[in-house]
Formats: structure tokens, sequence, C-alpha cells
């Protein structure tokens, strides 16, 4: 590992792209399917035609030796294996005049590169939807491998935001309106429903209601266990003098009572100082 934190090894794999005459970091050149379109449409069919697919997205994994490779590709947490063989993509080299053949899918392509392919689609004799690859393009040259504690921090991101995603989905599909911010303006601009995601913080507010009512409607969306801060707020200028400048700002332009909701993401709420005597799912 050098001082900039690259792996030597990766480095070599870079250059030697670079002395192939292949760009190491490019844009695709073509339009993409999504790997979550075609597993959608072809996850049941068992018989394929001959029509090409281009996808991109990440090297999750690289095996088998010799004539044939395979490799899996992730986009959007959705992957596909990808069925690699030698006289096919040398073919389409020649073909296209295109540099990138199988010997340097071989020596210089690792797990962690970004790349495009075009094939078809096929599946294998254990019966797995596959693209049976016809040509490839570097878009992005990894320089390192992520460590364990890092493939651990990673895995734990996806999940925060795949978390965040479905919240911020399931209130919207609720009529929710997502501002900005923890915008109280919004409910006195005439919003009854309305929330923000700051970090991994999310906070809701609910015109006219009461905290049971809000407790009950996010009891129902949240699956895991989530500790929550939970309030109802009158206009009532005298019983707010210690609010927040923002809330006391918003009390003057004929703020509704409302109740709120506020909760993180239940693996950091130790972390963020969440009181565990708050209200608990």
């Amino acid at each position: 590992m050098n001082e900039a934190g690259h792996d030597d090894s990766y480095l070599k794999k870079l250059n030697d792209l670079r002395e192939n005459g292949i760009p190491p970091f490019s844009l695709p050149d073509s339009e993409t399917e999504s790997v979550e379109n075609l597993r959608n449409k072809f996850e049941s069919v068992d018989e394929f035609d001959e029509k090409e697919y281009s996808i991109h997205g990440k090297l999750i994994s690289l095996r088998g030796r010799g004539a044939m490779q395979f490799a899996d590709l992730a986009d959007n947490q959705a992957k596909i294996q990808l069925v690699i063989k030698r006289d096919t993509l040398n073919e389409y080299a020649e073909l296209e005049n295109r540099l990138e053949n199988f010997a340097i899918w071989k020596k210089d392509v690792t797990v962690g590169d970004r790349v495009l392919v075009k094939g078809t689609l096929m599946r294998t004799q254990t019966g797995e939807l596959s693209l049976r690859v016809n040509s490839w393009k570097m878009l992005s040259k990894t320089l390192r491998e992520l460590t364990d504690i890092e493939k651990i921090d990673h895995t734990k991101f996806i999940e925060r935001t795949e978390y965040l995603s479905r919240i911020r989905r399931d209130l919207l599909s609720n009529r929710f309106v997502e501002v900005d911010k923890q915008d109280y303006l919004a409910l006195a601009a005439g919003y009854d429903k309305v929330f923000s995601i700051q970090n991994s913080k999310v906070t809701v507010l609910w015109a006219y209601q009461s905290i049971e009512s809000l407790k009950n409607l996010l009891s129902n969306l949240l699956e895991d266990e989530v500790l929550m801060d939970l309030s109802e707020v009158f206009p009532d200028p005298e019983a707010n003098e210690d609010a927040l400048p923002e809330l006391k700002r918003a009390l003057s332009y004929g703020l509704p009572a409302f109740a709120m909701a506020e909760f993180y993401l239940p693996t950091e709420a130790a972390d963020l100082g969440v009181d565990s005597e708050n209200e608990k799912k």
C-alpha cells in the first residue's frame, strides 16, 4: 500500500490498461438496462433470443480459470451472473475493433471495478439467469480492496440507506410531503402531513392529530423496534416561550396543533443519544 492509500498491485493493473490503450476511467457508450429490470422480465423465462443487452455496475466476485470466467455484477443492489468466454470475447473484440479482449480482462479486471458489459441472456446448467458477455468496457478501476472492517461498514451503510428509502416510500404513500428540514412553516402554509430526513434522523409532523394517532401510524410502517421522541404542539405562544426560534416564528403564521415524532436508525440510536425512556414501538 503506497502513501496515497492505493494498492501497488492495483495501480499496476491500472497502468497496464493505459499501456494497452484502454482508459481506466470512462463513461458508458450506450444506453443501458438495469439489472433489476432484466431480472424482473426474465426470472421465469427459460428460452432466450439473441437480443443483446447492455448493463453496467460493480464487480462483486470473479471466479473461474482457463478459457472461461464467471463474475457477479451488482447494480443498485440487484445482481446478475456474467459468463465470460475467451473465444466469444476475442471474436467480438476483433469484429468491433476493440482493445478489450479476454487476456486483458483476465489480467487487469478485479473485484471492485465498475464495468459496462454487453451480451445475451442465458441460463447456466444450474438454472441461474446469466449474461453471456460479448464485449466489455472499463468505467472505473478500483485502486484498493475493501478491508473486512470496511466491508462491514459498507454493509451497514447499505442497510441504513435501504431503511431510510423504505421509510421515505411509506410516508409518501401515506400522503406525507417531504420538506428540506424540520420546517414548521410547511404546516402553516397548509400542508397537514410533512416529514424530513436529515442524516440518520427522521422527523414527522402531522397536523390536527394526537400523539397516539401518529404513534399508531408509524408502528404500522416501521418493521423494526425503534425508539421515538413523541410530542404534541399547540399554537399557544405562552406555552412555547422556550421553543426553538423556528417554531416560535411559525406560530405567528397561524400554525395548527400537531403531533411530532423524531427517531433514528435502530443501529444508531444509542450512539446518537436517544433516551431509552422515550416512547418505544
